[in-house]
């Protein structure tokens, strides 16, 4: 109305359905409130996982004369994670050792028996769990 601009005008000029409309809208709080507010909750982060790739390298180990073979070779893993803070996308890479690479996926396992524990005790108390589709990968 404000605008005055005749592509935004109702044809019968009637505003009151249009607001009633919109009210009833802006008040699905069940649905679309909760939804939008879940959304919001999940990203108050200061970093939020973007992606993350394995790079496996074999290290060569040299004697004095790096003429001569290698003595040994050193298997190393490189985790590279890809956040976002804010708009931006950023990233940083991790050496691990086989040790490590068993220590986090003994952690990642974890974290799935934890998510179960909730996802079960949220069904239990008829609380909805409100998840957020994830890219195509």
């Amino acid at each position: 109305q404000a605008f005055k601009d005749d592509s935004l005008r109702l044809s019968d000029g009637d505003w009151s359905r249009f607001k009633e409309y919109l009210k009833r809208i802006l008040s699905l709080e069940d649905s679309l409130g909760v939804a939008a507010k879940a959304i919001d909750v999940m990203g108050e982060h200061q970093h939020t996982y973007c992606d993350a790739r394995m790079l496996t390298d074999i290290r060569p180990v040299f004697k004095s004369n790096v003429e001569d073979r290698p003595a040994a070779g050193v298997i190393i893993h490189i985790l590279r994670l890809r956040y976002h803070e804010g708009k931006e996308t950023k990233e940083f890479f991790v050496a691990l050792d086989s040790e490590d690479v068993v220590d986090l996926l003994r952690l990642l396992r974890r974290a799935q028996v934890k998510e179960s524990t909730l996802k079960r005790l949220l069904a239990e108390c008829a609380i909805p769990q409100v998840e957020i589709p994830h890219r195509e990968s």
